[in-house]
């Protein structure tokens, strides 16, 4: 599309912004009520959700609970972060299967495959590109997203499969054995610090000034000025270009 004579390119579309800006929130909430279930170092997170325990508590029982101990309340507090993340696990599924029957639609239109080839070489030829971008702050030869960006994206693919399977294995864990219990516990909880070491690198990199655009194009309307895409993004700019949408 133009406007006041720029062209700009559809960089993220309508269902890929909606999901982006929703499973932010969704990991917000995932974190605060997995965190205290996954250590006891986050015990205080358990205590937060104490409170809204001892309100139904107090309901129903028609006053406080006699004799309850900070113990008790804390056990009571985990009970309701775990009610709390399985309500969160399942809006999740919700909101991805849409996402992710679209996205499989256009499987082969996905900008994380390699623009030119496979291989060793196209792999470091990535990284190098990596250096001259992050390193020498020059502009690197690359497509829709670098080596990096596509790397975490099949990445977080990954460590979301595993740890959206595992935790249905928890939540339905009546339908298996104790060992696959233990082996999906296992899994669910490798899986939530994979995801948690990836997801600052990734708001770090988004928020530095050359990635700037791509940043309030996903959470604006989609958008990319073909200039920003001549200048960051060479090989998706050519793309384009040979594809007549330029």
């Amino acid at each position: 599309m133009e406007s006041n004579t720029e062209t700009y390119i559809t960089a993220f579309s309508g269902m890929q912004r909606w999901f982006h800006k929703h499973i932010i929130h969704f990991m917000v909430l995932f974190f605060i009520t997995g965190l205290p279930v996954f250590s006891t170092n986050f015990s205080f997170l358990a205590s937060m959700f104490s409170a809204p325990h001892d309100a139904i508590s107090f309901a129903g029982a028609g006053g406080p609970a006699l004799g309850e101990t900070p113990a008790d309340r804390l056990a009571g507090g985990l009970q309701v972060a775990r009610i709390l993340h399985r309500v969160t696990a399942l809006f999740f599924v919700m909101t991805a299967l849409p996402f992710c029957l679209t996205m499989l639609a256009f499987v082969r239109r996905w900008k994380i495959w390699p623009e030119q080839s496979w291989g060793p070489r196209a792999l470091f030829r990535g990284l190098g590109e990596l250096w001259t971008t992050y390193v020498r702050l020059e502009h690197g030869r690359f497509g829709k997203f670098n080596t990096g960006q596509k790397g975490f994206a099949w990445l977080m693919i990954l460590a979301v499969a595993a740890i959206t399977g595992s935790g249905m294995v928890l939540m339905f864990r009546d339908l298996f054995s104790q060992a696959f219990q233990e082996q999906a516990r296992f899994v669910h909880a490798v899986s939530f610090v994979f995801i948690s070491l990836l997801l600052p690198v990734h708001i770090y990199l988004s928020l530095i000034p050359m990635n700037r655009h791509g940043l309030r194009a996903i959470f604006r309307d989609g958008l990319m000025s073909a200039d920003a895409v001549r200048e960051h993004h060479p090989l998706w700019y050519e793309e384009l270009k040979r594809e007549g949408r330029l």
